[in-house]
């Protein structure tokens, strides 16, 4: 009786055992973001690879072109094509798709069917809500309709005060449609001026939203501070001149604006890390270099100390990465020389980002980069992996049509649920092309522990 006691006892503690071995070797898993990918987590990873929503089409056949905003949860999710290199998405959904409404009105089960997805699947996603950026072709009550990102009910709140003291609209025709429309015309669109103090309180009041939901949301890496289009630190959804801005802009009022925002999602946020993905502050940097102007050279200087100073608790992101980055850092090998199809202001611009990505990354912070698809050959390629690993960058951003490339390859070069969305319109040339830049450029940065001590004047 005693021994058969003892015996349970010993089968009882080798099970408990076994069982706890079992779950740290799970949660370790987990925690890498490989649990079903064990050959690979061994590897060295010194960057991230996170990738944002591929494009898709509507269930009447419109293809999604253009940027990257998620328009349906199968896009980001089933449809997603998954290779095991990647730690998480990049969500960018629109303030209009989440509050088409009011502010009270609002329905985040997106957003959640997301998380719990990616959750399970031991991936992290980083949250971009675009509060004003390009229309885009929605399937609305069973047919397709063009859609402003930014709810009407903001701009209908923005409409002129009576004494005219305050327009906080303007009427513009943007550059892109994300989506198909008949008859290919861009229509006019209102967009709302970020100049308006009552634009950023409704901003104000989504952060907040945002925040009592999702802050500290164990599967949101990041939450992106939106300023501007998609997102970005870009004012504007008509390029880059300045001839082409609404009456009312000024530099001034946009890194006002900047540091506004900054502070409101700094205060929403406690426990969620923030990123600030700077697009327009290294142009302005290079226009004012350009122009002799320490005015607005000091503008776009102060407003990244500013986030130094919160490098704690913000990512510094930089968009439009390409090959020209890797001329513009001292001391980097570039083995493509030279550059086709820069000019000296895309390279000046170029220099001013580096500058403000080498500063924040010699001062303890820590930075996110994000290039184009592989169909853009200025942003794949050697120059572009040595800059990234020159650089270190914690997170490297790519589209979800250069995910779609290499699982075709990594699928006998045939569609599947997961990339069809994507391949419809890539030619199978162009795929297998895309396919073995991207496996280059994985190769180059995911399997690479290189660094470079990199530093910065500004």
């Amino acid at each position: 009786m005693k021994n058969s006691l003892c015996r349970r006892m010993a089968l009882r503690i080798a099970l408990l055992l076994i069982i706890s071995t079992s779950l740290h070797a799970m949660s370790s898993s987990a925690a890498t973001g490989y649990a079903h990918d064990a050959d690979v987590q061994t590897e060295k990873r010194p960057h991230q690879l996170y990738f944002y929503s591929p494009r898709s089409y509507l269930p009447d056949g419109v293809n999604q072109e253009g940027a990257p905003l998620a328009v349906s949860v199968e896009q980001t999710t089933t449809l997603f094509p998954l290779i095991k290199e990647m730690d998480g998405i990049i969500l960018m959904v629109s303030w209009n798709q989440l509050c088409p409404i009011s502010p009270d009105n609002c329905d985040f089960t997106f957003i959640d069917s997301v998380l719990n997805y990616w959750g399970s699947r031991g991936k992290k996603v980083v949250l971009n809500i675009a509060t004003v950026g390009f229309p885009y072709v929605a399937w609305v009550n069973g047919a397709p309709r063009l859609l402003n990102e930014t709810p009407q009910w903001v701009l209908d709140r923005l409409q002129p005060a009576p004494d005219n003291s305050l327009n906080g609209t303007y009427v513009a025709t943007p550059t892109t449609i994300i989506g198909n429309i008949v008859g290919g015309v861009i229509p006019s669109f209102v967009f709302p001026a970020y100049w308006d103090h009552r634009f950023v309180e409704m901003s104000r009041e989504l952060a907040f939203q945002l925040a009592r939901r999702y802050d500290g949301h164990p599967v949101i890496s990041a939450v992106r501070i939106p300023y501007g289009l998609q997102g970005e630190e870009n004012p504007t959804v008509l390029g880059a001149s300045i001839a082409k801005y609404p009456a009312g802009f000024t530099f001034a009022s946009w890194f006002n604006y900047d540091r506004e925002i900054t502070d409101i999602y700094l205060e929403a946020f406690k426990r969620s890390r923030l990123e600030a993905d700077i697009t327009y502050t290294p142009w302005i940097r290079a226009y004012a270099l350009t122009n002799a102007d320490p005015a607005f050279i000091a503008l776009a200087d102060g407003f990244v100390n500013y986030l130094i100073e919160n490098k704690d608790r913000i990512t510094l992101g930089f968009n439009g990465f390409s090959a020209i980055a890797c001329p513009a850092l001292t001391g980097v090998t570039c083995p493509e020389t030279p550059i086709p199809g820069y000019t000296v202001g895309q390279y000046n611009v170029e220099v001013a980002a580096m500058g403000y990505v080498l500063k924040f990354k010699a001062d303890g912070g820590q930075i996110a980069l994000e290039g184009g698809t592989l169909l853009n050959a200025a942003m794949s390629g050697s120059n572009v992996i040595n800059a990234i690993n020159a650089l270190g960058a914690e997170r490297y951003d790519m589209w979800g049509g250069d995910a779609a490339s290499i699982n075709y390859a990594r699928n006998g070069f045939s569609i599947n649920s997961e990339n069809e969305g994507t391949l419809k319109w890539y030619k199978d040339a162009i795929a297998k092309q895309c396919a073995a830049k991207g496996q280059a450029l994985l190769s180059g940065i995911w399997y690479s522990d290189q660094r470079s001590g990199l530093s910065s004047d500004r």
